[in-house]
């Protein structure tokens, strides 16, 4: 197309020969800019360049067609998406006509373009849809915050996150579609209280399964008393009973009363339980999930010394404030009980019937 000053000559105002492709405007019509448009036609039989516009698609190594004939490709998307339901083919400048001037399987992929329509350079345009996949959180005392969804293309974040008793694991196992991701594909971060869970763009291709196996936490037990110490373990298990018994030294008595602090928080009777008798304090396992401060103060006792000659006693050597005192004396073979005794508290001797009895 021929135009002076933006225009438009007929075609019988000029000539152009398109064997030399010469053209002649006469002389007596030039009156300004002239402006030539020309598009050059491909030979049938020439190979012309397909160009694909588009995201997360290939058309493999058919890159190009020959003019006036079909072209046959397949669109392939990569991995995690699926096949555009529509797409667009423009030859220069004009969009083709679907179903006229070419065909495309959303379910192949396959595209045909009719040679008859293929007379410049082609442009496919088309974009890919991503997938979305399902999480899942396997394993115990765990849970998950976050999407229970993931899209390809977009990074995955999720929050994991223990119950009670238990802590985060030092590390996790993250399998898409049935096979382990690799480590690079994918962070974890363990904090003090939450473990952070990222799959970056390139590994999210198939359902994501997060593995993850939580620690029962392990808690400090310590008994504040000088006179008394624990026969057991220094550490408890968050939601398994703790049970230990506590001894008291020499002179002392265990007490009749403890208290129990865990994480800061006062226990009440019913979280625990304290035999004197037995000696063994229970602390029930759903109720441990701190650090553990058994509170307890001896009784004071005093020394018992038995002085006796053909005679044993099975009192103990201990006797403690506010409780009576009991022992069974027994003479030795050949010898009887003798008819008194004398009993002394700090060197002052004991009326007999008042203070003890025998």
């Amino acid at each position: 197309m021929l135009s002076i000053d933006n225009i438009a000559l007929n075609s019988a105002r000029y000539t152009y020969d398109p064997s030399t492709g010469e053209i002649t405007v006469p002389g007596e019509i030039i009156c300004g800019n002239i402006g030539i448009v020309a598009h050059g036609d491909p030979i049938i039989g020439q190979s012309v360049s397909i160009t694909l516009s588009g995201t997360n698609l290939s058309l493999g190594e058919n890159t190009s067609a020959i003019a006036g004939e079909d072209y046959t490709a397949i669109l392939t998307p990569d991995p995690g998406h699926t096949l555009p339901e529509s797409i667009s083919i423009i030859i220069e400048l004009n969009n083709l006509t679907l179903g006229e001037e070419f065909t495309y399987d959303k379910n192949t992929g396959e595209i045909t373009i009719k040679g008859s329509s293929i007379v410049h350079n082609i442009f496919i345009d088309a974009i890919a849809i991503p997938n979305v996949y399902s999480v899942t959180l396997n394993g115990t005392n765990l849970s998950i915050e976050g999407d229970l969804s993931a899209t390809a293309g977009d990074i995955y974040t999720a929050t994991l996150s223990t119950d009670e008793g238990y802590t985060l694991p030092g590390s996790v196992t993250v399998t898409v579609g049935g096979t382990v991701l690799p480590n690079e594909k994918y962070y974890y971060e363990k904090s003090v209280n939450a473990g952070t869970v990222i799959i970056y763009e390139d590994g999210i291709v198939g359902d994501i399964v997060i593995t993850a196996e939580s620690v029962v936490r392990t808690y400090e037990v310590v008994l504040s008393e000088d006179h008394l110490s624990l026969d057991g373990d220094t550490t408890a298990i968050g939601n398994k009973d703790y049970i230990a018994r506590i001894v008291s030294e020499i002179g002392y008595d265990v007490p009749y009363d403890v208290d129990l602090n865990v994480g800061g928080i006062y226990l009440t009777w019913g979280q625990y339980n304290w035999d004197r008798d037995t000696r063994q304090l229970t602390i029930y396992g759903e109720h441990i999930n701190g650090n553990i401060v058994i509170i307890a103060e001896a009784v004071k006792g005093y020394e018992v010394h038995f002085n006796g000659t053909n005679v044993s006693s099975d009192g103990k050597g201990v006797a403690i404030v506010t409780i009576d005192y009991t022992a069974k004396l027994t003479a030795h073979e050949g010898y009887i009980l003798p008819e008194s005794i004398v009993v002394t508290v700090d060197g002052t001797v004991i009326e007999r019937g008042v203070g003890e009895t025998y």
